[in-house]
């Protein structure tokens, strides 16, 4: 430890600048030492919103250098490594600030907990140091109290935490640190708010480690990171607080994490699965040995003995070289490194042979945490040996919008079955079964079920996992879905693995181990056509493998072997080589009762009825009646065909007493056909904690949507929005009203159809506050037509009365062919139509047009002719003089040639696509245009004013960056063609809120594409809230048009309906241009 600590210093000596690495986003950037401030650095990174946070890996940096330069100092008396600690101690000491943007986040609890430590710790600092440093925390202090959210301000206790809806939001690790940083510091310079500081911060941690019991973990990065900076703070405390904490269960619990997420050989290189960055974040080892500093664990020594001192950041460092010099005498020093062949942590459950070298170890991720950014990949699996993650996963995600956070969140990420393109989405898993295998093997049956979206139309997912000894490992996974339905594979290698193939299966190679891993399909052949190197990999390639259809029982074998085995799988059995492997026998000889699962999601309760047999994918056992009461009052009631069914989100309080029934419909029933489970409190809060509920109704036609807020989600009156959804689609739109309720009645060509209600309920006051949900899905029947019914009669004119009826019907038959005909007619002049209108505006258009070569293509996404036409037409005849455009192409070029042919006015062209942007600006300089525009470009980001996005929505509000507006004033033409659509719901809202008070007293407002309801939506809100008369003219795309009531607008004489019939424009004869016609 002391050599690692000195060799580490020597470099920092040496070192005339702080060097970090951005790992996430590849920069490697560096300060001048001593740090006397953080600087303001104008970073922008493709991708990422705002301004990067770069301060907090330069803060890991400067925290690692005074580390390692306090350790020789202490352990080694180096003078100059206390030298330079001093230095850049007290430039510390002079930041003016701690925190970055007004936020109690990690710089802030980096440089407070440096600080703090070397306050308490670092005994040889001289006395101007110390008092420097004393000063530097009795102001950030006074900087973070007010910084505190005011939510948990005056927490009162951590019960008063634990029954809010949804405590864990106030429980992730960044504001945690923060305060744990905060609490250390007033208690370190006995300062006046010390005690309630520490008291909240203990409330606030007392509550994390009680929802452990319920899941909760942010993984084994994020976990340590946490424990460590509360660790730190625990020195101040009385024996019976640090007792109740480092004696928790939850604490313990990081021990068996860092255990079983172990690779074998090399314990540091913990598994990937959740969000865990072992290399990046080895805050674990750091936490490990501070709780090994108060309660001293043998097996917890030898776990953190078998860590390289390298891969140890410097703070772990220090306190393992301060534990060994007090551990000198103890002659008992060769602790063993041992793991339970099958171990469950919150995080995940391991089947291994133990940790070393030859040993094997398959981690299968089990975490049921309700954290975000720990993902939904429950089953999902990583084999371990000789040092390698020989199958591995991404492991993390990438905030950054590239193909990266594809891969790393996308339904390619994970090794689980994705079923019908549908990935997991829901933390639901379900240990079933698991123990040893005879004497050297071990299994695990987990329950995916739940984990499916409803659309994925899963009615079982189950996963068995046998390991074979210390060289084979075998996964069958058993799919019931709809019929015809796919399933698919993406099994990521290792990176440094080598590929190759042999005899129908696919073979990773260690080059430094000398050792394959064969893998193999039970149901078909497999080669290098299957490896794929995915978009967005950094650098592991992938098994990609689409399996038959027919299929239920998915087999795989991975041996660590010399060649191949045979492996040969038939439904629910299988051979590899000489070894017989049955699903039925991980079954218990008796099965338990029938039971009850609950998942929450969004928009609905989905229950399971388990009988503990799913792996063999048994009949389903139809006719099960689901009901819900609500304090023994019957609510809802549904009849089950399978064992999943989705049930609308109850409207409850937490106190309620919510019972959930399955009884077998129809007859008599025992009490072993009835089931009953009863709501725990989390699964009570995890409903209430929902804002709103939205319900629906269907009844003949007519199709009611019913809205229910969560009491108090809203503040004042509240608005209602309904859209009707058919089969996934919105058909009709009730805009915001007071009316919590709604009634769609279906078009024909709606009935018979699957539909939706989804429903919007947002403050009256203010749109910054709003939500969203949909309703169950729903079958709806086809609206019939009443025929006449055939009177009595007798035998003798049955004849006639059925040879008038086939005449009726022959009648109709041949009415309704003429209809047809005569529709598709129209159909075909409506297209051409429309065809010969856009060919008649291009015609015109290039007239006009004084560019020499071509315009881009017109069709698809891009502006169409008809469009283009009116707005060259509009400029050259309004002579405007400032214009601004969202979303540039070819209506930058159209629009500048018309201000070229003014000789007057300007553009600002506003775009968020480098690739697009720059193409633009090719063409301007082709043309000589580049003078009449400026064109601005930047990556979208978050969008913080009103929006009609609902704020929990899928997908968050981004616009263009702000800064983009800059020095934009007196706006003649607002033209709005971006961003795209499916940026957001209603992605282009933003446009005139954002410049209406740049706009000039006559401007006008355009926006494309207004045969969308969206942008229609958008359109009546603009004219709602900013006072403009709203005109729609019916183009091919539709386009709206906002002026100023008392300005002057300039006509634009369109036909009323684009559909209507021009025989003449049809037959060529008519070539004027609107404005040109009498």
């Amino acid at each position: 430890m002391e050599y690692q600590l000195s060799q580490r210093a020597g470099r920092h000596i040496l070192s005339k600048f702080i060097n970090f690495t951005c790992y996430r986003i590849r920069r490697r950037w560096s300060l001048p030492l001593p740090v006397t401030e953080l600087p303001e650095l104008d970073i922008q990174v493709r991708g990422f919103p705002q301004v990067y946070p770069w301060q907090i890996w330069c803060l890991w940096a400067l925290e690692e250098r005074l580390y390692a330069l306090s350790g020789a100092a202490t352990f080694l008396s180096d003078l100059a490594a206390r030298e330079q600690c001093v230095r850049d101690l007290e430039a510390l000491a002079q930041w003016p600030r701690y925190t970055v943007t007004d936020k109690l986040g990690l710089p802030y609890g980096h440089a407070v907990q440096l600080m703090t430590t070397a306050l308490q710790e670092w005994q040889w600092l001289p006395e101007p140091t110390q008092q420097a440093l004393r000063d530097a925390l009795q102001r950030a202090v006074e900087e973070g109290i007010p910084l505190v959210p005011v939510a948990l301000q005056e927490l009162a206790s951590t019960e008063d935490l634990l029954t809010k809806p949804t405590p864990h939001q106030y429980l992730h690790n960044i504001p945690l640190i923060a305060q744990a940083a905060l609490a250390n510091a007033a208690e370190t310079i006995e300062h006046p708010e010390c005690k309630r500081l520490s008291s909240r911060f203990l409330h606030l941690y007392q509550a994390r480690l009680a929802l452990y019991h319920e899941g909760l973990t942010e993984g084994i990065s994020y976990d340590g990171y946490l424990y460590n900076f509360a660790l730190g703070w625990l020195s101040t405390q009385p024996k019976a607080v640090r007792q109740g904490i480092i004696l928790h269960p939850a604490m313990l619990d990081l021990e068996q994490q860092a255990r079983g997420l172990a690779c074998p050989g090399q314990v540091w290189k913990s598994a990937e699965i959740g969000d865990v960055e072992p290399l990046e974040m080895p805050f674990v080892w750091s936490a490990l040995a501070r709780l090994q500093q108060w309660a001293f664990s043998p097996s917890r020594e030898a776990l953190l003995d078998a860590v390289p001192v390298e891969r140890l950041r410097a703070d772990a460092l220090w306190i393992r070289a301060q534990l060994k010099r007090a551990l000198a005498d103890n002659a008992d020093s060769g602790y063993e490194l041992a793991i339970s062949p099958v171990q469950q942590s919150t995080a995940a459950l391991t089947l291994a042979t133990g940790l070393g070298n030859d040993d094997i170890s398959v981690v299968m991720s089990l975490c049921c945490s309700p954290m975000n950014h720990v993902q939904a990949d429950s089953g999902s699996l990583l084999i371990g040996h000789a040092g390698h993650w020989w199958i591995t996963d991404p492991g993390y995600q990438q905030y950054l919008k590239t193909s990266e956070r594809e891969f790393t969140l996308g339904p390619e990420a994970h090794n689980t079955p994705v079923v019908n393109g549908l990935a997991q989405t829901s933390k639901a898993a379900s240990l079933l079964y698991s123990g040893g295998h005879g004497e050297q093997s071990a299994y695990a049956v987990v329950d995916l079920s739940a984990c499916y979206p409803a659309e994925a139309k899963v009615e079982i997912a189950t996963r068995a996992i046998w390991r074979l000894g210390h060289e084979q490992v075998v996964v069958c996974d058993t799919v019931v879905a709809a019929p015809e339905s796919t399933v698919a594979y993406h099994w990521h290698g290792d990176a440094e693995a080598f590929w190759g193939e042999q005899k129908g299966a696919v073979s990773l190679y260690q080059d430094a181990t000398y050792q394959t891993l064969w893998i193999q399909s039970g149901q078909q052949p497999l080669s290098l056509a299957h490896q794929h190197r995915l978009r967005g990999s950094r650098g592991p390639c992938t098994l990609q493998v689409t399996q038959p259809s027919s299929l239920t029982h998915h087999w795989w074998s991975f041996s660590f072997s010399d060649s191949p085995p045979d492996l040969q799988a038939t439904g629910t059995k299988a051979y590899v080589g000489e070894i017989r492997l049955n699903l039925v026998d991980l079954l218990p000889e008796v099965l338990a009762p029938p039971s009850l699962d609950v998942a929450i999601h969004r928009d609905q309760l989905q229950v399971s009825i388990r009988h503990g047999d799913e792996l063999l994918a048994p009949a389903t056992n139809n006719g099960w009646q689901v009901s819900l009461s609500i304090n023994g009052a019957p609510s809802d009631t549904f009849q089950s065909s399978g064992r999943r069914r989705m049930l609308p989100i109850p409207a409850i309080r937490v106190d309620d007493i919510v019972t959930l029934s399955a009884s077998r419909a129809g007859g008599y029933t025992t009490d072993a056909d009835v089931i009953e489970r009863i709501l725990t409190p989390s699964e009570k809060q995890a409903i209430c904690s929902i804002p709103l509920r939205v319900y629906a109704e269907v009844a003949a036609n007519r199709v009611t949507g019913r809205c229910e807020l969560l009491p108090g989600a809203i503040e004042g009156n509240v608005e209602y929005a309904f859209y009707l959804l058919v089969e996934g689609q919105k058909t009709q739109v009730r805009w915001y009203e007071a009316a919590a309720t709604h009634t769609f009645t279906l078009m024909s060509d709606e009935a018979g159809k699957s539909v939706q209600v989804r429903g919007f309920a947002q403050s009256s006051k203010s749109t910054d506050k709003k939500f969203s949900a949909v309703s169950l899905p729903f079958d709806t029947y086809p609206i019939t037509v009443e025929t006449s019914t055939m009177p009595e009669s007798s035998n003798e004119n049955a004849m006639e009365i059925i040879t008038a009826e086939l005449k009726s019907l022959e009648k109709t038959l041949l009415q309704a062919s003429k209809d047809n005909a005569s529709k598709f007619t129209k159909d075909v002049i409506t297209i051409q139509n429309r065809l010969y209108s856009q060919l008649e505006s291009l015609s015109w258009l290039q007239r006009r047009l004084a560019i020499k070569g071509q315009l881009p293509p017109l069709r698809g996404w891009a502006t169409s002719p008809d469009v283009l036409l009116r707005l060259h037409s509009h400029i050259m005849a309004t002579h405007p003089s400032i214009i601004v455009e969202f979303g540039s192409g070819a209506s930058t070029l159209v629009i500048t040639d018309a201000l070229r042919q003014n000789g007057t006015g300007k553009l600002i062209s506003i775009e968020h696509s480098n690739y697009y942007g720059l193409q633009t600006l090719s063409t301007l300089e082709a043309e000589q245009l580049q003078g009449w525009v400026d064109l601005r470009i930047g990556d979208l980001a978050p969008w913080k004013g009103a929006h009609l996005n609902p704020e929990d929505a899928e997908k968050p509000s981004r616009w263009y960056p702000p800064s983009l507006l800059k020095d934009v004033e007196n706006v003649d033409l607002l033209w709005v063609d971006g961003p795209p659509g499916a940026t957001c719901l209603f992605s282009r809202y933003p446009a005139l809120p954002a410049l209406a008070d740049k706009l000039s007293p006559n401007a006008e407002v355009w926006i494309d594409d207004t045969i969308r309801q969206e942008e229609k939506d958008i359109c009546e809100r603009w004219a709602k809230d900013h006072g403009f008369a709203l005109e729609y003219y019916s183009l091919e795309k539709g386009l709206g048009r906002l002026t100023r009531p008392t300005a002057s607008a300039a006509s634009l004489a369109l036909p009323q309906v684009i559909d209507e019939p021009h025989p003449e424009r049809a037959l060529g004869l008519d070539f004027s241009l609107p404005d040109e016609k009498a």
